[in-house]
């Protein structure tokens, strides 16, 4: 034993070998460097992403330095390689009026391959004022695309006057948006999208994020009416919200859902922790599902809160809510397997049927069960009441 721990000593007194200082420093660009001016009149995409592409051989950090005005670029940006950081706190870019000639130009894109995705991307700092309303004839372009991507980090940025804010879509898993914010959104201002693909998009985490002042048109907002402030949608699997908010919109705040469509495609797992939708014109949580093999299931929602309406209906499979205050209208079912536990809703309306035939392939006998929850109103139960249960004691 007294062997042993001297040797022991012996081993923790010897010093660590030193850093490796024969690797190369990582690599950075500043597309000052490269012709970029923050003028909001020059074309600084050339410039832009040629800081992109040097860094990409090896990694390294885009660094585009902050400016009172704006970048302006007149076509989009890519990062298709491993460990390209760009890094704009302070910095704006913005897509030039009229420039994407009607067509789906996406401001920043990170885009691998099936095959090859692109490894531990990073946008960080930056605001993307995708100007979309100034583009006639272009359709669902973003601020920031990713497809076929893992590990990509978006941390601290602003997207504004996008169609679509920020998309993690098919092939994209393991990555997360930290602090962000997105203002003056058409469709949808964040999205985790399979595409139609069950499990392509996964593992995808939104931290103390915001979406927040896009009003409908008719409520004195931009042009059209607004879909969803969050779209989980068409195949995305293990998806986090964790600690966000959604405020003055239009549209639905938390929407759940997929297109229509009669093939087999599940949208799974998605949790909502410590979420919040005000003055929301839609329901601030929509879960809405399709028929059977399309699904929605095992929803959760912990800690969440709402002064608008929430509609969980159409067959969802699995739904637990737990410790939730929604003080508004509540529409829950047809559900298989609910479990409201803890809970207060100001009006509660249930459909209590059978979806499909009980025990048959994608049939179902609806199931609720209220543990404990405080419901302010007499509760309104569509259909057999046998399948809701109230427990309060």
């Amino acid at each position: 034993m007294l062997v042993v721990g001297l040797v022991s000593l012996a081993l923790a007194a010897q010093p660590s070998p030193p850093p490796d200082e024969t690797a190369p420093p990582r690599a950075a660009v500043n597309v000052l460097e490269l012709g970029a001016i923050a003028d909001g009149q020059t074309d600084c995409a050339p410039a832009i992403q040629k800081a992109i592409d040097r860094v990409s051989e090896s990694g390294g950090d885009v660094i585009i330095p902050a400016a009172e005005k704006p970048y302006l670029i007149r076509s989009g940006l890519t990062i298709s390689a491993d460990g390209v950081s760009i890094l704009g706190d302070g910095a704006t870019i913005r897509f030039a009026d009229n420039a994407m000639n009607g067509e789906i130009v996406d401001c920043i894109r990170v885009l691998g391959t099936p095959g090859d995705p692109v490894e531990h991307a990073t946008i960080r700092g930056l605001t993307i004022d995708a100007n979309y309303w100034a583009q006639p004839g272009s359709y669902d372009p973003r601020g920031i695309d990713s497809d076929y991507a893992t590990g990509l980090v978006v941390q601290s940025v602003t997207i504004t006057n996008a169609f679509v804010g920020l998309t993690f879509g098919r092939g994209v898993s393991d990555s997360e948006a930290v602090e962000c914010l997105i203002t003056r959104w058409y469709d949808d201002a964040f999205n985790a999208s399979g595409d139609g693909f069950s499990g392509s998009c996964h593992d995808i985490r939104f931290t103390r994020c915001t979406a927040k002042d896009s009003p409908d048109e008719r409520a004195g907002g931009r042009p059209g009416a607004r879909n969803n402030a969050w779209a989980i949608e068409d195949g995305a699997h293990d998806i986090t919200i964790d600690s966000c908010t959604v405020q003055d919109c239009g549209g639905n705040g938390f929407a759940v859902r997929n297109h229509a469509s009669d093939d087999a495609v599940a949208t799974t797992a998605v949790r909502f922790v410590n979420c919040r939708a005000d003055n929301v014109a839609g329901n601030a949580f929509f879960v809405f599902g399709r028929t059977f093999p399309n699904t929605i299931e095992s929803i959760a929602l912990d800690r969440c809160t709402s002064d608008s309406a929430c509609v969980f209906s159409k067959d969802i499979r699995g739904l637990t809510i737990t410790a939730s205050k929604f003080p508004g209208t509540v529409t829950i079912g047809p559900v298989d397997n609910g479990q409201i536990r803890g809970s207060e809703i100001g009006w509660l309306r249930v459909w209590s049927t059978d979806v499909g035939v009980p025990n048959e392939p994608g049939g179902y006998r609806t199931s609720i069960t209220f543990d404990h929850c405080t419901i302010n109103h007499p509760a309104s139960v569509f259909g057999n009441r046998n399948f809701v249960r109230f427990i309060d004691e």
